[in-house]
């Protein structure tokens, strides 16, 4: 878990140990097995997870969302709120299609 994390956010052991407060050595230990990881690090390990995946799902959307109202307004559409927010359902809903 803690590996892939790093892993995923480009992280070294140094960078990871100064966010969750311990040692490089204790990270250095947690991942070469000598230690196990204490469930307040897994604690929150998870919650850093479950921000990035929502950090990511809004940067994604709102990305899509300006390419879509960009190719409606060179097509001359008028976009209004209702249309806004149709949209933004629409893509949420592909994303969570696409992730699970």
């Amino acid at each position: 878990m803690l590996r892939e994390f790093m892993i995923e956010n480009g992280m070294s052991q140094s960078e990871i140990a100064k966010r969750l407060n311990v040692s490089q050595a204790f990270i250095s230990a947690i991942l070469s097995g000598r230690k196990k990881m204490p469930p307040r690090l897994i604690d929150y390990l998870n919650k850093l997870q479950i921000i990035n995946s929502k950090t990511e799902y809004t940067v994604l959307t709102d990305s899509v969302l300006n390419k879509i109202i960009m190719l409606l307004i060179k097509y001359e559409h008028r976009i209004d709120e209702t249309m806004y927010e149709d949209l933004r359902t629409y893509i949420k809903s592909l994303w969570i299609i696409c992730t699970n």
